[in-house]
Parts: structure tokens; C-alpha cells; sequence
């Protein structure tokens, strides 16, 4: 574990780095390893002779400083850094000879002067400040691009700004960066001017494959348009028959970049961003995981999850991007629909009978609305509404069920559907209306518990390789062709 200090502009305030430094090295959240500077300095005007632990910052010429524990950084490098690898771009002109640097190393911080253009694409203005706005050098993006960090720094535009993690893929592999803009040494204590902020990394083996996704994950900003297209088109060409041409599965990807209809969830919180390049179900981002899909018609698309919790768990997706299911189209219904009829089928020939969950809750990327269905024992209906009211309590989760012809109002909400253990084909429906803070995860945790399988309500502790994960969607894919509607599709 590395414990790290960033820091924006130095400037010439060296006495107020000085003095920060040692207040938090010597502080409850200290000691630290070092200090890694963003931004410009003036190494000349420096006059503290020893600093309590290493201080790294970029210049943009040699200077022969005697100061303890400065390290002045005037040349593109990569340096190991008590066991983290640190890429510093002094000079933002010489970026073929940094990229160079940096091949085929695992870089765990990027320490810039300037902002990378184009960190804010794939991101709502709105979570953008105005005055950082399409701010940033394009040597600085090709810089990110090439050294593909855990964490990219930068200062020169006196704000503190965190923007949303991006992932890059790699082959099978993926790796996720997030970048940090800081704001100026001592010249303001407002928040959205923070200039010092405190890393704890682990230290990750060169080898390490896998990371973990965050919410609101976007696809990394700095990739062409033009080359995003291609591996959409590539993919649609890779996609497994399901009954549609490939023509037809292109013209879906295309439909599923297309603006949603509006919703109370998008006027809220999300400005519409063009291609969906931050979704997960889009069939137009590269992010989609198309070897989990088993079945695509024309409006919507049935797969299984990542974590799933049986081996028969799924997912039915509205193509068309729309946060709520209570604002997909007709059309979308009625497949959504026949979707639920054939798993209904599907799962009553094995003597199981479905709880579909439907949620549609604030996150920070952009929200794509689906259904989670999870198939339970027919014999444990009767307990299925008992548990989610007494795990609901649990989680302040309070649920009311609704009358059989009642609407689900345009809002936040969980809704969970399941038989009625006396009359099969009726279904019950628990309405949560979600106000504040929400349990993201409390439909899947009941589901898990009704199962006897508590660990499994978190989907980290279900993930399975890759290779696997394409055996179980074939599986899944071969038992549900007899039910399989698409099929018929031309």
C-alpha cells in the first residue's frame, strides 16, 4: 500500500507546499510515502532546504537545486516510486519519445502539467465546470492514451475536478483510469479549488488482468469516434446468430445509439450523450458484452448477467436507450413481454417460477433500464412476499402492494413481480417508491436469500472467467431455444 500526496501548481509557494506537507505527514492520516506535484512550478524561487519526505515536481529545465528531498522531474520518465510506478510527462512536445517510455509497463500515476484534451467527452456539460471546458493539450490526451494509468494528475487550470473513471479494453482485458485536476498552492481553501488531495494505492502485479467497474464508468474519451465504429461494426459481424441477419443486428446496434425518449430519470439527472458510449446494455458501445446475450429481437434482448446468481438468471433490455421501463414504446412492450412469456415457459418445464425485479434509481453514468429475472422453486412462493417486506425493513425498503389494473408512477422506484402461490397465473406486484438513499443492491440480496445462498446476493463474489461465462450463456441459449420467439424473426 502507497500512501500519496498530490498536489496542483506550485508556483512559487513553496513555504505553504512546505508547511501542508508536514501538518499531514505528521497528522492522523499520515506519514506518507511522497508527493507527486502537478502543474507549473519556479524551482528557482525555491528557498526550503529539506523537505520530511520525497517531493516530486516537473520543470521544464535542469536546475541545480540543494534542496533535501526535492526531486526535479525535466525529462519524460517512468520511475518506481516506493513500489509504484510513476510516469511523468515533462514535456508535453516530446510524445513519441514518452510513449516509448511508458510501452508495455503498468502505470499506476501520469503527473502532467496540462489537462489531456478531450477528458470531457462522453461526460453531461453539467458535470463539467464551464471554465474547463474543452480546456487541455492533445499532446497530454496521446500522453493518457499511451500510458493508460490508474490515476492521471494535472493541474494548471486552478480548479479540483475528479472526473468519472473511463476503461480501456485490452484484448480480454480492461483497465481503468481516473483522472484528478487540482487547483493552485495556497490560493484559495474553497473546496472546488483543492490543491492538495491523499491517495492510499495498492500496489498491483504487473499481471493483474482484471479490475473492478465502477458505477458511472464511461469508455476512455480520448479514442476516435472513427475507431469506436469500427469495433461496434466489428462486433456486429462477431454477434451470434439469434435469428437475424447480420444487417439486422447492425440496424439494432445503430437504433440502440439513438436518443431516448424522455423520461422524469434523463430531465433529472442526465443530459443525452451522443452514441451511448457510457453504457453498459447499448448495443452500440464497445462495452457490451456480447458473449453473454442469448437471444435478440427487434426490440428488446434477453441475456444473462455478469454475477449471475443461477445459472438460469436473466436479463431482458429494452434496445433503445431509455432509463425507465415505464417510458419504453409499445412495441418495446409487447417484446419485452413475449419475453417474459417464454422464460415464464422455460422455467415452469424445470418446475421454477420467476421473480422479476424492475428499478429505476439515480446512478452516475447513464442509466439503461432493464429486468432482472431470477427463477426461485415453485414450492417457496408462499414466502416470497414475507421476505422482501422483512428484509425491506432492514434496508428502509417499505413496499406496498399494488391493486392488479394499478399504474407504476414516473419516479424512482423498485417493483418486484412474482405468482400468486394460490393462482399461478396472477401475479403480485410489491411497489417500493425510492426517496433519498437507495440499497442498489437489495433485489438481488433477496433474491439470493429466498435461495439459500446469502453470499451470492453480491454479484463480485459470482463473477466466473470469461470462458465460462460463454459456456453458461450456449447452455442457457440451447435449453431456451424450444421457448425462443426470435427465432422466428426473419
Amino acid at each position: 500500500m502507497g500512501k500519496v500526496l498530490l498536489s496542483g501548481d506550485v508556483g512559487s509557494e513553496w513555504a505553504t507546499l512546505h508547511a501542508r506537507i508536514e501538518k499531514l505527514h505528521g497528522s492522523a492520516h499520515g506519514p506518507f510515502d511522497f508527493v507527486l506535484c502537478a502543474g507549473r512550478c519556479d524551482v528557482e524561487s525555491n528557498s526550503i532546504s529539506s523537505w520530511p519526505l520525497p517531493v516530486y515536481v516537473l520543470a521544464d529545465h535542469e536546475d541545480n537545486h540543494t534542496s533535501t528531498n526535492l526531486h526535479v522531474v525535466s525529462t519524460n520518465t517512468v520511475q518506481d516510486v516506493c513500489g509504484l510506478s510513476i510516469a511523468f510527462l515533462a514535456d508535453s512536445n516530446a510524445v513519441e519519445s514518452f510513449r516509448n517510455t511508458v510501452d508495455k509497463q503498468l502505470i499506476d500515476i501520469l503527473v502532467t502539467q496540462d489537462y489531456p484534451q478531450g477528458f470531457d467527452h462522453l461526460i453531461a456539460s453539467e458535470q463539467v465546470p464551464s471554465s474547463i471546458q474543452r480546456k487541455g493539450l492533445k499532446t497530454v490526451a496521446e500522453a493518457a492514451q499511451a500510458a493508460l494509468p490508474r490515476y492521471h494528475i494535472a493541474g494548471t487550470h486552478g480548479l479540483f475536478y475528479q472526473r468519472l473513471p473511463y476503461v480501456t479494453n485490452q484484448g480480454n482485458n480492461r483497465r481503468l483510469t481516473r483522472f484528478i485536476g487540482l487547483g493552485q498552492v495556497g490560493l484559495s481553501t474553497d473546496k472546488d479549488k483543492k490543491w492538495m488531495h491523499a491517495l492510499n494505492l495498492d500496489i498491483v502485479k504487473p499481471d493483474a488482468a482484471s479490475v473492478d467497474i465502477p458505477p458511472g464508468t464511461t469508455q476512455n474519451p480520448y479514442e476516435s469516434s472513427k475507431r469506436q465504429l469500427e469495433e461496434a461494426s466489428h462486433q456486429a459481424r462477431k454477434r451470434p446468430h439469434t435469428g437475424l441477419s447480420a444487417e439486422k443486428a447492425q440496424q439494432l446496434m445503430q437504433q440502440s445509439g439513438n436518443k431516448p425518449r424522455h423520461s422524469f430519470y434523463d430531465s433529472q439527472q442526465h443530459a443525452f450523450l451522443p452514441n451511448r458510449q457510457e453504457c453498459w446494455f447499448c448495443l452500440s458501445t464497445p462495452t457490451v458484452e456480447t458473449h453473454l446475450i442469448v437471444s435478440i429481437g427487434n426490440e428488446a434482448y434477453l441475456a444473462i448477467p455478469k454475477g449471475a446468481i443461477v445459472p438460469d438468471h436473466a436479463l431482458i433490455i429494452p434496445i433503445q436507450h431509455t432509463a425507465s421501463m415505464q417510458n419504453i414504446g409499445a412495441a418495446a412492450w409487447k417484446e419485452v413481454n413475449q419475453f417474459k412469456a417464454a422464460l415464464k415457459k422455460f422455467y415452469a418445464a424445470q418446475g421454477k417460477a420467476m421473480i422479476v425485479m424492475d428499478r429505476n434509481v439515480s446512478t452516475l453514468g447513464a442509466a439503461h433500464c432493464h429486468l432482472q429475472i431470477v427463477p426461485v422453486p415453485e414450492s417457496i412462493l408462499p414466502s416470497v412476499a414475507g421476505v422482501f417486506y422483512d428484509e425491506g425493513t432492514k434496508h428502509n425498503v417499505d413496499f406496498r402492494e399494488l391493486d392488479p389494473d394499478e399504474d407504476v408512477a414516473d419516479a424512482e422506484y423498485l417493483l418486484v413481480e412474482f405468482p400468486d402461490e394460490e393462482n399461478k397465473d396472477n401475479q403480485r406486484r410489491l411497489l417500493h417508491t425510492v426517496k433519498g438513499k437507495h440499497y442498489m443492491q437489495f433485489g438481488r440480496d433477496v433474491a439470493a436469500t429466498l435461495l439459500n445462498a446469502p453470499r451470492r446476493g453480491n454479484w463480485k463474489y459470482c463473477v466466473v472467467p470469461k470462458e465460462e461465462e460463454e459456456g453458461m450463456t450456449q447452455a442457457f441459449k440451447k435449453e431456451f431455444a424450444p421457448y425462443d420467439f426470435t427465432l422466428e424473426l426473419e
